[in-house]
């Protein structure tokens, strides 16, 4: 109904026909035939055209844990409560797998199924081995954009046995623990991690920029772009990571075999084609697939000295000078370790995709030629064709900034240009609810509102919040015009009754309210290591100069804000986090449940607007209007 408000057209899921070679094929047997074929080799052809490095520029085999720290999976077998739990945790789904069997008829049968899995699972562990049904996918390609004939515009989505999913499930769960208990996993990876997101790794990227810009250097960042990185995975490489984990033996054995021998098939249209090896990579679809992408990629923090931040194979790096060319220098030394690593690992840098930003404030240094270059030749190599230079983002470019996790970071961290992408989309929602509030009722409106505006607005609103008023402002009109239609208020009815009505934080207090979420997540270490050491007490900060121990303030339980040398710092986490957190009350701020302060948080913001509202506008025409009705 909403499509068909908004005139969204329905794209067509109907693939009749692709080229193979310049002929058309029609016929849907072929065309799934030449799906597959595309599907299972392009990971294959990207990783041969990888300029394999010299044997001294790889690393040295990392040592490998002691034996207290192994991962083992058959001391405690799998009981028939996992799965059972397994179950009950997967969606719902009505998609069919390759036995045509769906996740929704499964969890119907969780405990009559749990007895004949469970003979299953405990003898795969003990035999080390994956059960070849379980190793084959159904592909289904889903179209992106371009041209519908050309099998490079479509995205394959895997579908995997839903009794392989159940096990994984089992095997994740035992595998995650082992690596978080024993601080596997690098501090500098916030993908697939619980109580991880992508609002961290962009606080530590504000957080550098703070550090760099109070000392009066610039940062240069570098945003890798991987090619097929989940699916150009080389098992001979994973045996080596997984190793490093602890993960030997009988478990290792068990690892490979899921890894390998695995075959997919093409489905369209009721058609399946033949069966074809899938060489390399992680299965997509699968549930260990992303957490063993993490220990495949788990050693990259320490292939260079660039500041590494990591959300699965998104990759930033970062660097910091006084000095543009000693930055310059520095920046493409240490990328040149960073190519050299992504090479011994076959995994494929797009030097296309892959952008550079100069954050810095200095117009002398915007204008300065900065290069940057991906130099995959070996040493004592210089092949023209290995070299790539990187391109770099400026203000004046048609897409002025870089999107990073889904926020555009511009040169000067002004966010100027992501808070118009935000307008843009609201715009959209604001259509979407203008011709459905005829149709809608209140309630109905409101769950609109979340849907399509609020989701939106909340999103990394602690990073980009940053901007300034200016850039803010037409963001929150918007807002406005949203609760007003949800209120059925006329165009120019006062805003602030309606929010407090509807329990919805205006945007300014929305800000406040996500950053002293994440304020309470890192004092109550809910956030990950990385960020546990952001916050100290002004007591604490004292003790680390060395300042007299014996002395005790007013202010010693207040969190330390940082000097700061611009009035845009002062908006960056590292300031307002703190400044933020000392306005609270006391009894909001004891609370460690992250639910409960919530509430409590939000509850304390609603009551700060005023139950009777009282307009000082002199002339209001709302108020006017009001008057003579």
């Amino acid at each position: 109904m909403l499509n068909e408000l908004i005139h969204k057209k329905k794209v067509s899921s109907n693939i009749n026909s692709v080229l193979d070679n310049g002929i058309s094929l029609t016929d849907p047997k072929q065309i799934a035939e030449k799906f597959n074929e595309f599907f299972a080799n392009v990971a294959v052809d990207i990783s041969e055209r990888i300029n394999p490095p010299s044997p001294a520029q790889v690393d040295q085999e990392l040592n490998e844990p002691n034996e207290g720290r192994l991962f083992n999976m058959t001391q405690i077998p799998i009981q028939q409560a996992e799965i059972i739990d397994s179950i009950k945790n997967l969606n719902a789904t009505n998609s069919l797998d390759p036995n045509d069997i769906s996740m929704k008829v499964l969890k119907k049968l969780g405990r009559l199924i749990a007895t004949p899995l469970l003979y299953i699972f405990n003898k795969s562990l003990q035999t080390s081995i994956y059960p070849e049904k379980f190793k084959i996918a159904k592909i289904v390609p889903i179209f992106k954009e371009g041209n519908p004939e050309l099998t490079t515009n479509y995205r394959p989505i895997s579908l995997l046995c839903n009794f392989s999913k159940i096990f994984e499930k089992i095997v994740h769960t035992r595998l995650a623990k082992h690596l978080e208990s024993q601080n596997f996993l690098s501090e500098s990876q916030f993908g697939f991690r619980k109580g991880h997101s992508t609002t961290h790794p962009m606080t530590h990227l504000l957080n550098y920029a703070f550090e760099a810009f109070n000392n009066k250097k610039h940062v240069a960042a570098i945003f890798c772009d991987l090619s097929k990185a989940f699916d150009t995975c080389d098992p001979k490489v994973m045996r080596k990571k997984l190793r490093q984990v602890g993960v030997m033996g009988g478990e290792l054995d068990w690892f490979l075999s899921y890894l390998t021998d695995r075959q997919q098939y093409v489905y369209i249209a009721g058609h399946k084609s033949g069966l074809l090896p899938v060489r390399l990579g992680v299965p997509q679809g699968s549930i260990l697939g992303p957490l063993l992408f993490l220990i495949y990629i788990n050693d990259l923090p320490g292939a260079s000295s660039l500041n590494t931040k990591l959300f699965a194979d998104d990759t930033a790096l970062l660097a910091s000078d006084s000095d543009v060319i000693r930055l310059e220098r520095k920046l493409n030394e240490e990328f040149q370790k960073i190519c050299t690593y992504f090479r011994a690992n076959r995994l494929s840098l797009n030097p296309k995709k892959t952008k550079f930003i100069i954050f810095s404030n200095s117009q002398q240094v915007q204008n300065y030629d900065f290069r940057l270059f991906a130099n995959n030749n070996n040493t004592n190599q210089f092949f023209p064709e290995n070299i790539f230079e990187i391109s770099r983002v400026k203000d004046g470019d048609s897409i002025p900034a870089i999107k990073y996790l889904g926020v555009f970071f511009d040169p000067t961290l002004n966010f100027k240009y992501h808070t118009e992408q935000i307008s843009k989309k609201l715009s959209r929602a604001l259509y979407a609810m203008r011709n459905a509030k005829q149709f809608l009722n209140e309630k109905a409106l409101k769950t609109l509102y979340y849907s399509l505006f609020h989701c939106h607005v909340i999103y990394a609103i602690e990073i980009w919040s940053v901007a300034p008023q200016s850039s803010l402002a037409p963001i929150f009109k918007k807002q406005k015009d949203a609760i007003r239609l949800l209120s059925n208020a006329r165009y120019n009815a006062h805003t602030q009754p309606l929010f407090k009505r509807n329990e919805i934080l205006p945007l300014s207090d929305l800000s406040e309210y996500f950053k002293l979420k994440l304020c309470q997540s890192i004092l109550q270490n809910f956030s990950p290591i990385s960020l546990r050491n952001m916050l100290q007490t002004n007591l604490e900060k004292r003790q680390e100069q060395g300042e007299n121990n014996n002395l005790h303030l007013r202010n010693d339980g207040d969190l330390f804000i940082p000097t700061f040398r611009t009035l845009q710092l002062e908006k960056f986490p590292p300031c307002i986090l703190p400044k933020l957190w000392n306005t609270l009350p006391p009894e909001v701020q004891i609370i460690r449940r992250k639910r409960d302060f919530d509430v409590s948080l939000k509850d304390w913001f609603l009551s700060k607007i005023p139950e009777d509202f009282v307009c000082n506008r002199m002339l209001c025409p709302s108020c006017l209007l009001n008057n003579v009705q």
